[in-house]
């Protein structure tokens, strides 16, 4: 198998693989997670806490270790493995990231499946030299052993099912030693939270009540404001795999700049309230220009998509 540390002899990279053409990527139909959780409150009275928890919280992931979950999410964020952007392979980047996502779609698996493997490829390939035709091997494994972790088994596939993408190029045992080789890089330790997972959470607040009655009643409802928002955030979130750049930011905080990224987009007056921030732990001014970074990549995408669209039906 062509894949050496980067202090060994490198295969150079050639030119049949194209990158594809970047357009706003299609949403992955939602998934019922079997994860459960729900976000720690740092919030200085018992009463806040018990009527915060009760509005926005109490739903299918709660569970009585929800604090000591957060925690360690927290805990694992923070102790990820070190990514120093030197990639030898990073001119292929685009191409690999949009063969996974065709594939995540194609298997229906879920966001953070997608989301994790994205994670293992870029970790992967920092450290890695891999030969141009292993490219997609890599990819489909990383997607394997992410889904192991985030799917539920019977939405799992399998590598012949994975195999079955690339017409079967690849043989059975290159997936499993190269699963074994991953797994190894990683120390053993493949449970890392992805922004994917922490906007899952902090979803159910990203709208309120109060957001409703101050808008400008274009929304039947309080629920059509909500998936508005929640449209647009996922549309944000999806784009962030596309930045390796994003690779090094803590997900907490990438997926509370995503969340008022997507009500800045719908207008919403009052960007990030004192219930978001309660939520995530993130003030505003902690996110404000990563939000506005990330809302200025989705305008500009739109833009691109919407100019495209008019030249073609011309």
């Amino acid at each position: 198998m062509e894949i050496t540390p980067k202090n060994q002899h490198t295969i150079p990279a050639a030119d049949s693989i194209r990158n594809k053409y970047r357009k706003l990527p299609k949403s992955i139909t939602p998934e019922e997670n079997s994860q459960k959780t729900f976000i720690k409150l740092h919030i200085k009275t018992v009463e806040q806490q018990c009527d915060v928890k009760a509005k926005v919280l109490s739903h299918w992931w709660y569970t009585e270790y929800a604090d000591d979950i957060i925690d360690e999410l927290r805990r694992t964020e923070a102790s990820r493995p070190a990514f120093f952007k030197q990639s030898p392979q990073i001119a292929y980047r685009d191409y690999c990231v949009n063969f996974m996502r065709e594939v995540a779609e194609s298997e229906l698996l879920s966001r953070t499946t997608l989301h994790l493997a994205i994670y293992y490829l870029d970790i992967f390939m920092d450290r890695h030299r891999i030969a141009v035709d292993r490219l997609s091997l890599v990819v489909l494994c990383c997607l394997g052993i992410a889904s192991k972790l985030e799917d539920r088994d019977q939405d799992v596939p399998k590598y012949s099912d994975l195999n079955g993408q690339m017409n079967n190029v690849y043989c059975i045992s290159d997936y499993q030693k190269l699963e074994r080789m991953i797994i190894q890089s990683f120390q053993y330790n493949l449970i890392y939270p992805t922004a994917a997972v922490f906007v899952e959470y902090y979803m159910e607040a990203s709208v309120s009540e109060s957001d409703y009655q101050k808008s400008d009643k274009q929304y039947n409802c309080c629920a059509d404001l909500k998936a508005t928002v929640a449209g647009r955030i996922l549309e944000i979130l999806d784009l962030t795999i596309n930045d390796y750049e994003m690779v090094q930011m803590l997900p907490s905080k990438l997926s509370a700049a995503v969340v008022a990224a997507g009500r800045k987009l719908v207008n919403i007056e009052n960007v990030w309230t004192t219930e978001l921030a309660l939520l995530t732990n993130y003030l505003f001014k902690d996110i404000e220009q990563l939000m506005q970074a990330l809302v200025k990549c989705h305008s500009e995408l739109v833009d691109s998509s919407s100019s495209t669209t008019m030249s073609n039906s011309e």
